[in-house]
Parts: C-alpha cells; structure tokens; sequence
C-alpha cells in the first residue's frame, strides 16, 4: 500500500474508537462542569472585596495536601541523609543563596562551588522534593517544541547555540551518572500513535539530525511494534545519546558531591519573601521555620522553586501555570512479557495529551500520563493511568501496581522555560514544560556564570519568547482546560 493511500479502519478498531472517546467525553464534561463551579466561586469570591481575591491568587499558587500523599518509587528507594548533613540559616552576609533544592539550585550551586564560591542551598522541604526527584525519568535533548519553531522564535543562529547546549546537558547527567555509580539506561525516543503523526514526526527526526547535530534512528511501524511491544505504534524514532534514570537518586548524587565541596544545605526553611536594598547592594531573604522566622542577607539570590515561583516572583504569575503530572510503577514484569520494551529505551507517544513510559533495571514498567491543570482538586486515581497503560501495554493486565504518585510541574504559554532577572544579581528559572531533567544542567550553570559575569548562555534563554496565559486569574484554567479537551479529541479522532 503507497502512502497516498485511502485507509479504511476496521469495525473492531472503530468500535474501540468509539469506546474511547465515550469514557474521554464523559471525563471532559466533568472537568468542564467543575471548571464553570471553579469560576462561579471564584468571581463571588472577587466580588467580596480584596481578602478574597488575595484568597483566590493564594489558591492558584499553593501546593494541593492530595500532591504530597503517595510515595513514589524513587522516594521508596531513596537514601536517608542524616541531620548532620543540613546546615542552620547563615547568621551572616553571605555571597550566593540559592532557594530551592532541585536540579536548577543544585547546578547553580555546583557552578559556583566549582569557581571557589561560597554557596548555601535553602529549602522548604527536602531535596529534590519538587519535580526534580518525581519525574518521569527522562533524559532528552532539546525544547518542547520543533527546531523550526524555535529557529522562528530566536534565529537559526542562536536556536543552534541553544540546541547544542540542550544536546551537552544530555551529556553531563550522563557522565554524572557515570561518576555517581548511578544506573544510566540507553535510549530516549518518541512513537507515533496515528499514521497521520508519522510524517511530522519523521521531518522533526530529520532536522535535528541534518541542521541541530542530533543522531536520531528513525524506524517504520514494524520496527516501533517490535521496539515497544505494542501494536498502538506506526513508526519513531530513538536517540541513543538520551537515557533514562532514577532522577531521585540522581538529586541525592549531586547534592552529596556539593556537600563535599563545603555547600551548605538548609532543609524545612520556607523562603516567604525577597526584598532587594539598593543601598545596600543585598538582599534580605525572609525565611519560616516552625514558626520562627529568619533574614538572610546576601548578595547573589537565585529562585529555582518551578512552580511555586509566582510566590517570590508575582510578575510571573501570569507566565507559569502550575500542572500536575501523573505515573504508576508495576511490580516486575517477568519474563512472560519481556518483549515489552524490549530494547531498553524510554519512550513517549505522540499525542497532545501524551503517555510516556520506560522500564528501570528491576524489570518495573514506569508509565506516565493525566494531567490536572486546577491543582486545587484531586487529580486521576490509579485505575484511570493503569487504564491508559492497557490500553498500550493489553499483556501487562495481571501484571500489579506498587507505586502510584503525583508530580507537578510548571509550563509556559509556549512550553519554553523562564529564565530571567529579577532584580540586580537576583535571578529565576521555571517551567521546563516536562523537559527540565537534563535542561536544569544547562540553565543552572547559565545563571551562576551569568553573576560571575559570563552572560552568554543566559543571554540566549532569556530570549526565549515568553507570554501571559489568556483569561487572568479567573478564567485561565477554564481556558486551558477547553483548549486541552479540544486537542484529546484530536488524539481521538485526527
């Protein structure tokens, strides 16, 4: 059969459309019917006067209880630091505070401490806490989005530079892992779930490998089937310079080392406000802890607190939209169904509303997907994502689950993260829009040597375009929400 065609889909594939889409739309007018209640309470609760409001901003930026109840499998696994390894609050001056203990403060960090300064490392909770320590585990090179857009947005010249430097923060976890004695798994790619997805995806391959320096393989529907041990596949493609990883782990490795190179950690120390002094040159960092509150002065601050960010940085509030990600781990797959994810690497599909899933080296099938845009109501439980892997993966249905955990995350308008200032030597860095694990390497170094004076690389992220989500406060979710169920029909249906 040539490409041009026509294919007549089967009744049994038809019916099991159909059925698909039942369940999809009656999820989406749920949400829809619990978005239009979202905006109903919210506009009284405007129209109460300015107490309200502020109540209904604190809503779109707090961290929901349901997020902080599952243990993921990461977590599970996870070292115990003893007390000794955290630090109290500096009592005086300092040069350089970084807030947040994620792989973007992490790597500010390890820049800095590697040029001989002197950094102190702050956090509301633990390491890696946020979605450094909860991901999917995937290490890729690049943006969320095509090379052609990016080069639209910034230039050939300076999507190249950009590019290439995603392409070295690959490589950098890579040898981190080596040195760490971490588990590094080969291989990272994208599958096409629709035949029509396959050119697209193909063209993308294409181009990053003849004008972004990439070495993508590119295989045909045959090759994907066998790859993923799914028939839902109609081609992709596998970068072998990606790889997968416990991203845990991966947090506890790094911060281990930058303890070692004298980094002071300071955990449950929850960061509450930033005032920059220009007489003085400083800033005065609030920081809460069981009640008692502390100031830090220093010169240098970085805010790497993702999607919290707009409670430090209110301008950016427009900017971030917080998102929570959702993934189950089974128990191990035996060698009944070994051919699922046969070759090792980590994939995700093609659709809008994508699935991503990769096996770790107990033979455990990690599978991610959902999304829940109003963080403020509980998101899927397990059996909707276990749903969503059969529908994949039919061979695993006695196969249990041991693990079922909430990450959030934070995305921009254009899924390109948020690197900026903020005030003099204050710098941010936000919404990586699922791409932060190798790019936080990157952006973290950019914005130490940027206040050592090397403002290359940051010059090029703070490029990246940036725009305000539509509908302000009150209506951004809603507006999101109906764009994302439009785009799940398209998965559906296109």
């Amino acid at each position: 059969m040539t490409s041009a065609a026509i294919m007549i889909p089967s009744p049994t594939s038809s019916i099991a459309n159909l059925s698909r889409a039942k369940i999809t739309i009656a999820e989406i007018v749920r949400n829809i019917l619990a978005q239009i209640l979202t905006i109903a309470s919210t506009m009284f609760l405007v129209s109460q006067g300015p107490s309200h409001n502020l109540y209904c901003k604190s809503l779109l930026m707090s961290r929901a209880p349901w997020l902080c109840q599952s243990t993921s499998l990461y977590a599970e696994n996870a070292r115990e630091f003893p007390n000794s390894f955290y630090s109290a609050p500096p009592m005086s001056e300092i040069d350089h505070l970084v807030v947040g203990a994620g792989l973007t403060g992490l790597n500010v960090a390890r820049t800095l401490s590697d040029r001989g300064c002197q950094v102190t490392v702050v956090d509301a909770e633990t390491l890696g806490a946020g979605a450094s320590g909860v991901n999917g585990g995937q290490v890729l090179q690049g943006f969320n989005t095509t090379p052609a857009k990016l080069e639209q947005m910034v230039g050939l010249d300076r999507a190249k530079r950009l590019w290439k430097n995603s392409i070295s923060a690959v490589q950098t976890v890579r040898e981190d892992c080596v040195s760490f004695d971490l588990r590094w798994h080969n291989g990272g790619g994208e599958l096409a779930a629709k035949p029509s997805h396959m050119n697209s995806l193909h063209q993308r391959a294409r181009e990053i490998n003849e004008r972004f320096g990439g070495h993508f393989v590119l295989f045909d529907k045959d090759e994907a089937q066998a790859r993923s041990g799914s028939k839902r596949f109609f081609g992709g493609y596998v970068d072998y310079g990606a790889g997968h990883i416990d991203p845990l782990a991966y947090v506890h490795a790094l911060a281990q080392q930058l303890k070692s190179h004298s980094v002071n950690f300071v955990q449950h120390h929850r960061v509450v406000a930033i005032e920059y002094k220009p007489d003085e040159g400083l800033f005065h960092v609030v920081s809460r802890c069981r009640g008692s509150q502390h100031i830090i002065k220093t010169r240098h601050v970085y805010v790497c607190i993702n999607a919290w960010i707009a409670r430090l940085i209110p301008k950016l509030a427009s900017f971030v939209m917080p998102v929570a990600n959702f993934m189950l781990a089974t128990y191990p797959l035996g060698r009944d169904v070994s051919s699922v994810l046969d070759d090792g690497a980590c994939y995700c599909d093609s659709n809008f509303v994508l699935n991503y899933f990769r096996k770790n080296e107990f033979g455990q099938m990690i599978f991610g997907g959902q999304v829940a845009y109003d963080t403020s109501r509980k998101g899927p439980g397990v059996h909707i994502l276990k749903r969503d892997m059969l529908r994949v993966f039919p061979q695993l249905r006695d196969i249990g689950i041991s693990h079922y955990w909430p990450g959030l995350l934070a995305i921009s308008y254009h899924r390109l993260p948020l690197v900026g200032e903020f005030a003099p030597n204050g710098f941010y860095a936000c919404a990586y829009s699922g791409h932060g694990l190798a790019l936080t390497s990157h952006v973290g170094d950019s914005l130490a040597l940027a206040a050592l004076g090397e403002r290359e690389n940051l010059d090029d992220l703070v490029a990246l375009p940036r725009r305000k989500f539509p509908g302000g406060s009150m209506l951004r979710l809603p507006l999101l929400l109906a764009a994302t169920s439009y785009q799940r029909m398209r998965d559906i249906w296109c």
